[in-house]
């Protein structure tokens, strides 16, 4: 028969003590922790991200001619495109605001956008979240939604003091308020929870806010 050793259960038994006193720690000293935690770790994410856009500046200096000619008359060709619908935009919103003076209708909800960089990404089977590098100090709020080029792409569930995170609709715990075209009723919608293949590290997504 196998000898029982106390020492081979050190480990499990250092673990349970250790979730033992988490357990018995008030919550809002846990809650101070993680902030304190998080704004620890900003610098260091940001640091890395600005290294990242750093060596992608240099990385592309190293072009030819050509690739660079080619790269200024495709982003000429997109600044026509954006100079057009930037004008039909205008348009649209003068006729937006005479069909509201006619009609006498209250004006729509004023959304303010701000752009941020993508300095982190957590994406594993527990939870999607990516970190973002404004937050209090820009005005971020909790609950702002977050889109890019592709669309919705999640909410902010967290602000510190210069950055958030923000929760992707691919993550299971997701949720959001949708209003169907096909009964026109309020409904919450759950993310897929498939891996969201349109975010790219060091891109950049835009925070709305009411």
């Amino acid at each position: 028969m196998a000898k029982f050793h106390l020492g081979n259960y050190k480990p499990i038994i250092a673990l349970g003590l250790f979730l033992l006193c988490w357990w018995l720690v008030p919550l809002f000293v846990k809650s101070f922790l993680r902030l304190s935690f998080n704004e620890i770790q900003a610098p260091f994410w940001n640091t890395k991200a600005q290294l990242d856009d750093l060596a992608n500046f240099w990385a592309q200096r190293n072009h030819s001619k050509t690739e660079l000619i080619q790269a200024g008359r495709e982003m000429a060709r997109q600044k026509a495109y954006y100079q057009y619908y930037a004008q039909l935009n205008q348009q649209l919103e003068a006729e937006i605001e005479r069909l509201e003076a006619i009609l006498k209708l209250p004006s729509q909800r004023d959304y303010r956008h701000e752009v941020a960089r993508v300095i982190k990404r957590d994406l594993n089977a527990w939870w999607q979240t990516m970190e973002i590098r404004k937050g209090h100090n820009y005005g971020i709020e909790k609950g702002a939604g977050v889109i890019f080029a592709g669309g919705v792409v999640g909410k902010v569930i967290e602000v510190y003091a210069f950055t958030s995170r923000v929760e992707l609709i691919t993550s299971p715990n997701f949720r959001v308020a949708a209003l169907s075209k096909q009964t026109n009723a309020p409904s919450f919608i759950k993310a897929s929870g498939k891996p969201h293949s349109g975010i790219h590290w060091g891109g950049s997504t835009m925070c709305h806010k009411i």
